[in-house]
């Protein structure tokens, strides 16, 4: 973390909002800002977990997207391999869908893959 303008949005939140990640949300970039959060409150509703207690790892916030698409930080070739890497030290992956049938989900080969190394890796 820099905090050199081009930052990414992790870089601008309060501490009290940072922490080691306890899930990796999988989703796709065309979902809406509140799907995700509906999701996101149906989950820890579901699961009977404190929100306050959890630290979701989502690309968007954590990875720099600016400087991976100008080539000034890691090439995007590697975020295969950060990804395989992160996933089991994070330990947990969330799905969302918008909606059961034909998801937007299952229409990305990215999430698919997602899905794909959690299995291998055995991450729930």
């Amino acid at each position: 973390r820099d905090g050199l303008p081009g930052c990414s949005l992790v870089d601008f939140l309060p501490g009290e909002h940072i922490g080691e990640c306890t899930d990796f949300l999988s989703w796709t970039w065309d979902y809406a800002v509140e799907l995700v959060q509906d999701a996101l409150r149906s989950w820890a509703t579901a699961s009977k977990v404190d929100p306050k207690d959890r630290v979701i790892w989502m690309c968007f916030a954590c990875n720099n997207q600016w400087r991976i698409l100008s080539g000034q930080q890691v090439d995007s070739g590697d975020l295969e391999s950060m990804f395989r890497e992160n996933l089991p030290r994070i330990g947990s992956m969330l799905a969302v869908l918008d909606k059961w049938q034909n998801p937007r989900y299952l229409s990305r080969i990215w999430t698919i893959y997602e899905q794909h190394v959690a299995i291998r890796l055995k991450v729930p």
